[in-house]
């Protein structure tokens, strides 16, 4: 049995689930695969050439630290994805967010091309009474390294781990929407990785076996996002859509303002008011874009996406 997932978060996330999920698989049985298949030409991912800046894409303008890059690449390339090839039995774990959905997919094709068992877990909503305080809130021992946020003036808030995480969930608590029928608060989760080790049981919980059917379906929704092969992928009303480059640009400038502002904070905004799940970088990819094309104007410009300062205009 290997679990699948689609990032490092959801990787290390697993890594301390298991414990309490399924404590006879091996650490090295978890598969995290680094790869953003939303985005870039899905003709080359054997190809460390053609997938580096998607895959590192903090490597690109942001400082990469000597033999960072390289490391990831090897991680991914010559770790993570010929493990696919060993799987016997497969758990898939994914949410609703286009990296996830499109890790789904390719996994299944690669598996369900040699007859391989697929499970899936989808982590998508929790019922408020469903919901147990994860042990760390029981003990400040667990998750005492410090890590770093950056909020919308630019300032890193420097806190302990078990502090963050404690202070996310009760946001989440607050924002619960409710449900029509019960009355109960329900919890929505666009990404395995923002579940905890312990909410990570309720969706184990409820995984299923595919079928032969359903893996057939899922495998020629993947073959039809291959041929079409366009620049990135997107879930428009919970389908996974070919998208243009461009597809996030009206966005994006949406939230630039005529005064100047932080590139942090417009991409922090656009995340956060338009609900994305995506990726930050590729937010500051297309800030560049955007740049180039003499939409956006740079007041002050820095090696990473906090050091730039922009506003609406060449």
């Amino acid at each position: 049995m290997y679990w699948i997932c689609f990032g490092e978060s959801p990787g290390g996330m697993l890594k301390a689930a298991r414990h309490s999920l399924a404590p006879e698989l091996p650490a090295g049985h978890i598969v995290p695969l680094l790869d953003d298949l939303s985005q870039g030409d899905l003709a080359a991912l054997d190809d460390p050439d053609a997938r580096g800046d998607i895959l590192c894409p903090w490597a690109v303008g942001m400082g990469d630290a000597p033999g960072q890059r390289d490391e990831y690449l090897r991680r991914h390339f010559q770790t993570s994805l010929p493990m696919l090839g060993q799987v016997d039995e497969a758990v898939i774990w994914y949410g609703d967010n286009a990296r996830e959905r499109c890790g789904m997919l390719y996994a299944v094709s690669r598996l369900a091309a040699r007859g391989v068992p697929i499970w899936v877990v989808h982590a998508d909503s929790m019922p408020a009474e469903a919901q147990k305080e994860p042990d760390w809130l029981s003990g400040k021992d667990c998750g005492m390294g410090v890590i770093g946020v950056v909020k919308n003036n630019g300032k890193p808030l420097r806190r302990p781990q078990w502090y963050l995480r404690w202070r996310v969930r009760r946001h989440l608590r607050r924002t619960y929407r409710r449900g029509r029928k019960t009355g109960h608060g329900t919890a929505y989760f666009a990404s395995t990785g923002e579940l905890s080790p312990v909410d990570a049981g309720y969706f184990y919980e409820k995984r299923r076996l595919l079928s032969h059917e359903e893996c057939a379906k899922l495998v020629a929704e993947w073959e039809t996002l291959c041929r079409e092969n366009a620049p990135m992928r997107v879930l428009e009303d919970g389908r996974l859509c070919s998208a243009p480059e461009d597809y996030y640009d009206g966005l994006i400038l949406s939230e630039v303002p005529v005064d100047d502002v932080c590139a942090a904070s417009v991409i922090g905004c656009v995340i956060g008011r338009h609900q994305l799940h995506i990726s930050d970088m590729l937010i500051y990819k297309r800030l560049r874009s955007l740049i180039a094309q003499g939409k956006v104007g740079v007041v002050a410009d820095g090696e990473t996406y906090r050091d730039l300062v922009i506003r609406r205009g060449g």
